[in-house]
């Protein structure tokens, strides 16, 4: 059992967290990471530079979210460390970790290209700062970045272009949905109309055909005026409300829905429409 004793011990206590934190970081556990860099955190007393607080934190908070995915969050976090105390640690050549590669591979997934490449190169360069007279294995290592961030680069472009691609054909798709639904709606409408013009027509050759075979003594009674307005009226709504697309419109439901007989609306059709 780790005990914090003294300054030595608390250190090494402190180390552990942080050790600790970086595997959770290794296996993407999130939870356990944030868990132990409280813990390594709530030891007091430890540094006597004001790093402690002012960037490795910080640092540690920011690849969780990165870990998390939430890309604007980490840079809020890493571009809150005061500029001052940056430009000290560059001046001094002390080591910044990731903090400039996280923040270009969060400005990559958020597709701000051109910031990336610029903190990428700030990455670069704070890699040479660190190297010892050329060291052939820190070189090795800097190309090895290169080549990772412009593959990683050229996946995310690609990713968000197919995304893209996708998103416009689906628009596309949706819109020409929609028009072939339009016409279609517009073509059975059509031949509603149709339908009831060619009702009507068929109404009038019958109603011909009934006077013709009729005796003229017999013929029906004269329409008042006033119920040739009313019925007039009545069929213009009935128009309106296009009830002539229902299935069952026929003489008799018509007249029954405009309250008159089949006689009146016959004669009023013949002699109006």
């Amino acid at each position: 059992m780790l005990k914090a004793n003294d300054t030595i011990d608390k250190y090494h206590l402190y180390t552990y967290y942080t050790d600790r934190a970086d595997l959770n970081l290794l296996k993407k556990e999130t939870d356990l990471c944030k868990r132990h860099i409280d813990s390594a955190f709530s030891i007091k007393n430890i540094f006597s530079y004001d790093g402690y607080e002012l960037f490795i934190r910080p640092y540690y908070n920011a690849k969780i979210e990165f870990q998390n995915q939430k890309y604007n969050e980490v840079i809020r976090i890493l571009k809150a460390v005061p500029n001052s105390y940056l430009s000290k640690r560059e001046n001094e050549n002390r080591d910044f970790h990731d903090y400039y590669k996280l923040l270009s591979q969060s400005y990559m997934y958020l597709g701000d290209y051109n910031k990336a490449d610029v903190y990428f190169e700030k990455h670069l360069t704070n890699i040479d700062n660190q190297m010892v007279f050329s060291d052939s294995i820190q070189l090795k290592f800097k190309e090895l970045e290169k080549d990772e961030f412009t593959n990683r680069l050229n996946s995310v472009k690609s990713e968000k272009r197919n995304q893209n691609i996708l998103l416009v054909a689906l628009i596309v798709v949706f819109i020409a949905t929609i028009l072939v639904l339009l016409l279609l709606i517009k073509n059975q409408t059509k031949k509603s109309k149709q339908k009831f013009k060619q009702l009507l027509t068929k109404i009038e050759a019958l109603e011909l055909n009934k006077s013709k075979n009729k005796p003229s003594q017999k013929s029906t009674k004269t329409i008042k005026n006033f119920d040739v307005e009313r019925i007039l009226m009545a069929l213009k709504k009935f128009e309106e409300k296009e009830l002539f697309l229902k299935t069952d419109c026929t003489l008799a439901s018509t007249a029954k829905h405009i309250k008159t007989n089949t006689s009146y609306l016959s004669k009023v059709i013949n002699t109006e429409y």
